[in-house]
């Protein structure tokens, strides 16, 4: 795979979302959120597959460029081997049946659809039979997820989706800090943004401060906003 910068998977999702609008479904004009199934099967040509993909869920999606088998389990725990088609991806089905993993949902299927998109994209560099995961927690450093998380945010949270969402729950443009104890109406606002969207708000935080939209994020300390130090011969 070639080094691909951000402006250049922007692009690619911009191409990307550009055909996923034409569709009836989409309604592009009046859309809150993109759906990433709709867009997996109509626009890139791919099934999808709900199966218990390990024991602790550290594995919440599974895909492969090339035809193979992986062991999977279904509802009772029993091992069956399926056939990875080369266009088919495998989702873990308690993502899909916990309405509390909605975004974690979404965002793995994206996932996953992204890895097919980067091999039409780039059909040499998927030539051998790779196996891809979509882990609960990838390794610091691994390229391959990195950019591939990147593509799956660009497409699932467009800039002005993004925005119209804002606009649509009274944030207008931008949000100069997200922190739920010190800015608790613009949190809940916030909030109601990701679940119009549907994805989780530690991905919606994250697209939007590489955006440029939300200028300081609170959102998994909230209390660091006021914390100061006291230095050794300060007394009060």
């Amino acid at each position: 795979m070639p080094y691909l910068k951000k402006s250049a998977m922007e692009e690619i999702a911009e191409r990307v979302l550009a055909a996923y609008w034409l569709l009836p479904e989409a309604e592009a004009e009046t859309a809150t959120r993109v759906v990433p199934e709709l867009l997996a099967q109509e626009i890139i040509g791919l099934s999808i597959e709900y199966w218990h993909l390990s024991p602790d869920m550290s594995v919440l999606g599974q895909t492969s460029c090339q035809p193979g088998f992986v062991e999977v389990a279904d509802g009772y725990g029993e091992l069956k081997s399926v056939f990875l088609t080369g266009s088919k991806i495998l989702i873990e089905q308690d993502l899909k049946t916990d309405p509390s993993q909605f975004g974690r949902h979404n965002f793995t299927v994206m996932h996953e659809t992204c890895h097919q998109i980067y091999k039409i994209l780039f059909p040499q560099a998927y030539l051998q039979n790779m196996l891809h995961f979509c882990r609960a927690t990838s390794p610091k450093g691994d390229w391959e997820e990195w950019r591939t998380n990147y593509l799956a945010s660009a497409i699932l949270m467009p800039k002005t989706l993004i925005l119209r969402n804002m606009e649509a729950v009274g944030l207008g443009s931008s949000m100069p800090r997200l922190n739920r104890v010190f800015n608790a109406a613009d949190y809940d606002k916030f909030c109601e943004v990701a679940n119009r969207l549907g994805v989780s708000k530690t991905a919606l935080s994250i697209r939007m401060v590489e955006l440029g939209l939300l200028k300081e994020n609170y959102l998994h300390d909230p209390l660091a906003l006021p914390r100061i130090s006291v230095g050794k011969y300060e007394y009060f």
